[in-house]
């Protein structure tokens, strides 16, 4: 059970972040109108589902009892790490798109 909260890892920090920067390069239109609020509530109840999986997958199968603060910031806090961790990911392409649009205003 030691890989689930590497693939989590992996899934949050990665593959999310990433494939959403490539999916609002290459198809803009599934974000625009209401589409980027469902986008922002499906994965805010993933990250949730997910964070909140991997303390309570392993003590249903008994491998481990989850401290009272491990379980609190599951539940109350799961839906904000899927978004803490890809800021940094956002954060470097937001910087590429402010210096793509500047190279083209300076052409």
């Amino acid at each position: 059970m030691q890989i689930l909260p590497f693939i989590l890892l992996i899934l949050y920090v990665l593959v999310i972040p990433v494939g959403l920067c490539f999916l609002w390069e290459r198809h803009p239109g599934c974000f625009r109108g209401g589409k980027l609020f469902l986008w922002i509530a499906g994965l805010t109840v993933f990250s949730w589902c997910g964070v909140v999986g991997a303390i309570l997958i392993p003590y249903c199968c008994g491998l481990f009892i989850p401290r009272g603060p491990e379980l609190v910031f599951a539940l109350f806090f799961g839906w904000s790490y899927l978004w803490l961790a890809a800021l940094p990911v956002f954060a470097i392409y937001g910087i590429l798109l402010i210096a793509r649009r500047l190279r083209k205003l300076h052409r």
